[in-house]
């Protein structure tokens, strides 16, 4: 069941420890519905990319045994890819850059990092013109 001690991501955290031994297959459609109300936790996108940072390095320290050791880094790299686009979309470019840099920093052979951080950059470069000509 849900972890108590885990503030935020909880859900995720269980998803993460039942994918320990069990299989998810892939259903088209939509299989659920939930309804969101009032502030939330996962509202901030740094708390989320912190949560799923969190979640993720409980999981490896868990599990370390079933993941060979490129997968950590892989795993890592993704996440920081993902919230580096989300950054990005926000307007955030300090932080969509960061960690698309580190996303690199973490798997340097790993082609979506690049394409993200070329993605992120020319959307920080665009923002940056904007708002100098619009002076």
């Amino acid at each position: 069941g849900f972890d108590e001690t885990v503030r935020r991501a909880d859900d995720y955290d269980l998803w993460l420890r039942l994918s320990s031994f069990a299989r998810f297959h892939y259903r088209p459609g939509i299989v659920v519905q939930y309804r969101i109300e009032g502030p939330r936790i996962s509202d901030s996108l740094m708390g989320r990319y912190e949560s799923n940072l969190s979640a993720v390095g409980r999981f490896i320290d868990r599990n370390r045994d079933l993941l060979e050791p490129g997968e950590i880094g892989d795993v890592h790299a993704k996440i920081d890819e993902r919230f580096s686009r989300g950054f990005s979309g926000q307007g955030d470019h300090r932080n969509a850059l960061r960690l698309a840099c580190r996303s690199i920093g973490r798997r340097p052979t790993r082609f979506p990092a690049w394409r993200t951080l070329a993605a992120v950059a020319y959307r920080a470069i665009r923002a940056s013109v904007k708002g100098f000509v619009g002076r």
